[in-house]
């Protein structure tokens, strides 16, 4: 770097801005060292300012090596490594060969010399580099980690079991691959036998260290073997190494001393939520110990008696397990660990006790489904919090969580002793409630294990799907449940009430339709709570309850629901004004709970047209929500039902009375209008695609509120975000079947959009969309002049990027267009752009891909069985050479496969729509688990509504069965040309089952 020293004394000012409350000195800061970034010996300059400040005076220097270690971790994070994307600018260049191989030189001695805060960031950095460079590049990084050990300074190994910690992290939960071993067996090579080394001298200095009470070096020493746990963990996941399963004695000993140990030093009573060094080593011992008993059973046996006896007595000791969170992550891997081994046929005999299963039930079980007072709090405070770890089992395990896990492992050997205990249990518990309602935490617990000791399996979409036959369900809800939900006091212990919503959620399946209807009204009285979790439950209760559904044996659809439209007229107008209320007044997330928004979207889709006398009350509430989370779009699932709801409304009603659409555009335009005009990103993408719906469903042209919006839909800025395009291309392409007079003047611009969709690989298929739509609603006679140069387009995009999607786009719009005009004007244009193309496309493009259309299905395959056959019966030029009738009997191949069930279709099949159809009527679902609203970047992305979809068009709707319309074209080539004989060519192209299945369609040859 030029200027270094002048560098060295100007860049620590610039590193000290960095951390200015002054936003403008802040970024003024930022932006220079990104600018440095770019110069050679930047990360070399870091490096020596840490270094050079290492033992100037304290505040300052200390923030200076904070700041430049920051900095030199965000230079490694961009800058080891570019990327580029197609049709992204590329990113800046990466780093230097010469300065990566001086950091990697350096960075681990600078590691050992810094404080704690300025180590964790170069660690971070370090972890960067590896995933880039270890090991094939470099090689020498664990040698000079294992030569640090010898130091014997807890601060420097702790730096770098930090860095191995980080990096070996790589090799849990990851897919098995030759490459992954060859990394992993390069890392055992390296480093097991030296852990194995570190792991029992540190124990040895900690037992020096608790005689001498020596409280620093306790605290290293309990770092030290806690992360040789986590390596340990990381090392052993993917299979067990041979070095290890020869040396678990020594790493068992250890472990089962670590869950004996103590010592008052390392206890602090001060503190309730976060884990102490003895918690956490604890923890991470028994994560150890759960990977060997649950993957390396047989290896494992021998030590299993001493780790099963020394985690019950972890767990039945309060004094080392007691309810305070920060004993929570010991306590529930205990527990797992334990159910690990109850649910295994192999351990029976370690269980097969009933008193020991009533000790497992009095002294682990019920002390963790009893609820504690930081529940409580959450329950007030946080709503959100506790929702996600009670009703949606966030990853993080919670003590109930566990402890129903760990019953329902007993419950599979063990099913008449522990239903019997549990319901003993369960029944003092609600005795003792009984006596006297301000014990409501007894009830509290009883239901949890009653839900426990009940539920044999569960999922999302049904609730309880198998439910242990011992237990009374329907009893126990009259008896215990009922009451609570019937209770006046709407706000009296609303975390019982919680508890019962729960109950039905997810026994719902058990409930009639008579029991069903019973629970609404209810419902609708819970939903108006006080409290936000109560609102909450009530609102996914009803939703789960409208999504019941039954096989239906009396023909028709598979399945119905179990309340249909007819049973809930009479609880429709409370069910609507509890739902919106909630809405209005704020629930778990203030006013976006997405529960209570999927809630209302979920009796729209049931109830569908029955809304119709309250549409314009609904249509103000859902307008008025938009309006609101405009300001401050924060929870993508509510926005996501939100519009959805709009969508299934516009839907039911207007599918019903095309008319209504005049009523939705004068409701929902001024509300969209204000999303485009303050360019609301996330919801930009939803307005385009109502938009389209609402102008798909107008019985008549283009209203004077599209003709208006058309115009700045062309803006180029509009179709730089990609979250929009999707969505434009889906309005264009309703514009085109709605007013193509209105858009015929304006045929460039759109074929402008067009070319540019076509450059890039994330958006090609749209750029087809928009041009079939074209193609399919504008007057041939305009389009004629700009044909050639579409087809230079198309054929220079295959050569750039032949890529699945651009042949099968490219295939489809081949197969539309001779389909539509005719093989001639195809071949005219082919043969206009170069002779012979057409045979060259034939043979190099169409015909060994034609695979492709037959697997898309619907009217893609449709397109394409249309417009090849047209091809094969019309092209007369190939019957007149040998070449010519080797083709021929490629593209009657190919047409018989699209065509036929060899394809995995059956003819009807290929002529049906795909999407749009009430049978998926729950696709909405799917999108909670595979889209995400935003991306790594912030970048709004497309999601794509359930009940705005139209479906495919169908380009050839007069073609009923595909397979009846090539027999008809055959038999017209078989009988226009009487002296070529096609029948060998059909022999030695077809399979016997092809010709026969032509044959029964009707054709003669």
């Amino acid at each position: 770097m030029q200027g270094n020293a002048e560098a060295l004394a100007m860049v620590p000012g610039v590193l000290l801005k960095t951390l200015s409350a002054d936003k403008t000195q802040r970024q003024e800061a930022e932006q220079f060292l990104k600018k440095l970034y770019g110069q050679p010996g930047c990360a070399m300059l870091f490096f020596q300012i840490i270094e050079m400040h290492a033992t100037g005076p304290a505040e300052p220097d200390i923030s200076i090596r904070q700041a430049a270690a920051v900095s030199f971790k965000n230079l490694v994070r961009t800058r080891w490594e570019s990327k580029k994307e197609e049709g992204e600018a590329v990113d800046a260049p990466s780093m230097a060969h010469a300065d990566k191989d001086m950091v990697k030189q350096h960075i681990l001695n600078l590691m050992c010399l810094v404080p704690n805060d300025v180590q964790k960031q170069l660690s971070e950095a370090l972890t960067i580099i590896s995933s880039h460079d270890f090991p094939d590049k470099w090689p020498g990084l664990l040698p000079e980690m294992v030569a640090k050990f010898s130091s014997q300074d807890f601060h420097v190994i702790n730096g770098v079991l930090r860095s191995a910690n980080a990096i070996f992290k790589r090799f849990r939960y990851a897919f098995k691959s030759d490459a992954l071993f060859a990394q992993l067996l390069f890392c055992l090579q390296n480093f097991a036998a030296p852990l194995t080394e570190l792991f029992t001298w540190a124990e040895a200095r900690l037992e020096e260290a608790a005689k001498t009470n020596d409280k620093p070096r306790l605290l290293a020493t309990m770092e030290t073997l806690r992360l040789c746990c986590r390596i340990f963990f990381s090392l052993n996941w993917q299979d067990l190494p041979e070095f290890f399963e020869d040396n678990m004695a020594p790493w068992m000993s250890i472990f089962a001393k670590l869950l004996r140990f103590r010592h008052p030093l390392l206890v602090d009573e001060s503190e309730d939520d976060k884990p102490g060094p003895l918690e956490a080593v604890r923890a991470a011992v028994v994560e150890n110990v759960n990977l060997y008993a649950t993957k390396y059973e047989e290896e494992f046996q021998p030590h299993l008696n001493i780790f099963a006896t020394a985690v019950w007595e972890l767990l039945e000791t309060s004094g080392t397990t007691g309810a305070l969170p920060k004993y929570d992550a010991l306590v529930t891997v205990s527990m797992r660990f334990l159910a690990s081994l109850a649910g295994k046929q192999m351990h029976y005999a370690l269980f097969n006790n009933p008193t020991l299963l009533r000790q497992i039930l009095e002294a682990i079980v019920v002390p963790n489904v009893t609820m504690r007072e930081d529940e409580e709090y959450m329950f007030e405070d946080n709503p959100t919090e506790y929702i996600q770890r009670d009703m949606e089992g966030s990853d993080q395990d919670t003590r109930r969580r566990c402890s129903s896990d760990l019953v329902r492992a007993l419950c599979q050997q063990f099913d008449s002793d522990v239903t019997r205990i549990g319901l003993e249990y369960i029944g003092n518990m609600l005795n003792l409630y009984q006596s006297n309602p301000s014990n409501w935490k007894s009830k509290d617990a009883a239901i949890q294990l009653m839900l426990a000791i009940t539920v044999r399996g569960e999922s999302a979409a049904k609730g309880a799907s198998i439910i242990n036959d011992k237990v009374d369900v329907m009893g126990f809800y009259t008896a215990h449940i009922l009451p609570e939900l019937e209770d006046p006091a709407l706000d009296a212990r609303p975390i019982l009430k919680a508890d019962g919503l729960k109950f039905v959620t997810v026994f719902r399946q058990q409930f009639s339709v008579q029991a069903l209807l019973a629970v609404m009204p209810l419902l609708i009285k819970l939903l108006g709570s006080a409290h936000a979790v109560v609102q909450t439950y009530a609102a996914h209760c009803l939703e789960r309850i409208l999504n019941v559904k039954d096989r239906n044996e009396r023909g028709g659809p598979t399945w119905v629901r179990r309340l249909g439209k007819e049973a809930l007229r009479p609880s429709l107008n409370g069910l609507f004004t509890g739902l919106f209320a909630v809405v209005d007044r704020g629930g778990a997330d203030g006013q976006e709970n997405e529960y209570v928004m999927k809630a209302i979207m979920r009796l729209l889709t049931v109830v569908q047209d029955e809304i119709l006398p309250v549409t314009g009350i609904v249509l103000e509430r859902l307008t008025a929500s938009l309006v609101r989370v405009c300001r401050n779009p924060s929870n993508p699932l509510f926005n996501h039902f939100l519009f959805e709801s709009l969508a299934a409304t516009v839907k039911f009603i207007c599918q019903a009375n095309p008319h209504a659409t005049a009523d939705f555009e004068e409701r929902l335009m001024p509300p969209f209008e204000g999303v485009l005009s303050l360019d609301v990103a996330e919801f930009t993408p939803y307005v385009f695609q109502i938009l389209a719906q609402l102008l798909l469903y107008r019985p008549d042209g283009l209203s004077p509120a599209f003709v208006g919006l058309f115009p700045p839909l062309l803006t180029a800025s509009l179709w730089e975000r990609k979250a929009n395009i999707p969505g434009l291309v889906l309005l264009l392409q309703a514009y085109l079947k709605k007013g193509p007079e209105t858009l015929s003047p304006h045929i460039e611009p759109l074929l402008g959009i067009f070319s540019n969709l076509l450059s890039y690989r994330v958006s090609e298929k749209y750029a087809f969309d928009l041009l079939l739509a074209v193609f399919t609603n504008i007057s041939s006679s305009i389009l004629s002049k700009y044909e050639r140069r579409i087809f230079e387009l198309i054929f220079t995009r295959l050569q750039t990027s032949k890529s699945p999607r651009t042949v099968r786009s490219s295939l489809l719009f081949f197969g539309f267009y001779s389909g539509k005009f005719s093989p001639e004007a195809w071949v005219r244009l082919l043969e206009s752009l170069q002779s012979g193309m057409t045979r060259m496309v034939l043979t190099q493009v169409w015909i060994p891909n034609v695979q492709m259309a037959a697997i898309a299905g619907g009217v893609e395959a449709k397109a394409c069985v249309v417009g090849l056959t047209r091809v094969t019966c019309e092209y007369r030029e190939l019957l007149g050479s040998a070449e010519g009738l080797e083709i021929w009997g490629g593209l009657l191949k190919g047409v018989v496969c699209m065509a036929t069930p060899e394809a995995d279709k059956d003819a009807n099949s290929v002529v049906g729509k795909r999407g749009g159809g009430d049978e998926g009527i729950d696709e909405e679902d799917a999108w909670e688990k595979q889209q995400a609203v935003q991306e790594v970047s912030g970048e709004a992305v497309f999601s794509k509504l359930h009940f705005a979809s139209a479906g495919d068009e169908d380009y050839f709707p007069e073609v009923g069965n595909p397979l009846s319309f090539v027999a008809q074209r055959l038999n017209t080539l078989l009988a226009s040309n009487p002296g070529v004989n096609l029948w060998q060519i059909v022999e030695k192209s077809l399979s016997q089952q092809q010709v026969q299945t032509l044959q029964a369609a009707g054709v003669r040859f």
